[in-house]
């Protein structure tokens, strides 16, 4: 008996069979009826109550930044410095008491985001002086913290923005001058390289979705701060040693990417980031062909857009048939 028969039917598995033609439309709704894999009420229910309460919180953070900057003037500075920070306390510890619910983590998730508010409400009351990538050094630090304690994806996602805008507001502060350019290009491989790092705890220490969101916001943020040294290398720029490099780590992460999750962990994500990229690795240098060695002008704009519309097919095409392959395996 073939060991296909022995797995559980999964709504991906099911979608898989019906794209190979294996059940037609009415059997596939049949079905998923019969596995009860079909969107219930509480199923949408529960889908929207996420979403409803990622959605209050931001607004609850950016209320009370509004409402602090709306009265400003009328406030002592005390009463803005308190406001801020009763509000961070108080969702502090309502995250605490509702503990590992959804609730419980995303207002945890708002205490955190208003730890930044609290440090520039500080700062301009008792002008510290400080840089803005300081504060979002220490903003950031305190986000992992709770993500640590929390273990909510979105306070990864949060974390990892403020640790990039952390590192380009360094190199713009502290080096002044281009972040692709002498040192500040081994500022930006090395962020990247913490993505890598970041990655890998994320596939080493968590699980579900928390792992799923983690790892995919890590490698394309890696990926994405990597992509102008493919596109340096590709216009003949690389004008110096941290260029160079940065183009050997995007060759690497790319060639991670196909390896561990096209064969070892299937993950869709990072394959469609996989295939992003070298859609636009691809279109710079039909560019630079069609611009810089053949001067074509209206034609080149065509046959540019030629060429980005064959990959982008090209690519659905192949991400659609090795999700079907992979189907109930693949994230």
């Amino acid at each position: 008996m073939s060991p296909q028969l022995d797995l559980s039917a999964t709504r991906g598995r099911l979608h898989a069979l019906a794209g190979a033609g294996v059940l037609d439309r009415a059997e596939l709704d049949r079905a998923l009826t019969e596995t009860d894999h079909r969107p219930t009420r509480a199923s949408w229910a529960a889908y929207l109550d996420w979403h409803a309460l990622i959605v209050g919180v931001v607004l609850l953070a950016a209320g009370t930044i509004f409402f602090v900057a709306a009265n400003w003037s009328a406030l002592p500075g005390l009463a803005r410095l308190a406001i801020v920070g009763a509000a961070m306390i108080g969702a502090t510890l309502v995250g605490g008491y509702l503990g590992e619910s959804l609730a419980g983590r995303a207002t945890s998730m708002l205490g955190g985001l208003l730890f930044g508010p609290v440090l520039a409400v500080y700062g301009q009351i008792y002008q510290t002086g400080a840089d803005a990538w300081q504060l979002f050094a220490w903003w950031t630090g305190v986000l992992v913290a709770y993500g640590v304690l929390v273990r909510f994806a979105g306070i990864w996602v949060v974390a990892l923005l403020g640790l990039h805008i952390t590192g380009f507001a360094w190199i713009d502060q502290e080096l002044g001058g281009d972040s692709y350019a002498d040192v500040g290009a081994f500022v930006v491989v090395g962020l990247a390289l913490i993505d890598a790092l970041l990655v890998g705890l994320a596939e080493r220490f968590t699980s579900g979705r928390e792992r799923e969101v983690a790892t995919h916001t890590a490698a394309m943020a890696g990926l994405a701060v990597l992509l102008p040294f493919g596109v340096l290398a590709i216009s003949d720029d690389l004008q110096s040693a941290s260029h160079q490099l940065g183009a050997l780590v995007l060759l690497a992460a790319l060639a991670a990417i196909w390896m561990i999750y096209r064969w070892r962990r299937p993950a869709l994500g990072m394959l469609a980031a996989f295939a992003s990229v070298i859609t636009i690795l691809v279109s710079t240098l039909f560019a630079r062909i069609l611009f810089d060695g053949l001067d074509a002008e209206l034609f080149g704009v065509a046959a540019l857009g030629v060429v980005i519309c064959l990959q982008v097919w090209g690519f659905t095409r192949w991400l659609l048939d090795w999700r079907r392959e992979h189907a109930g395996v693949a994230r």
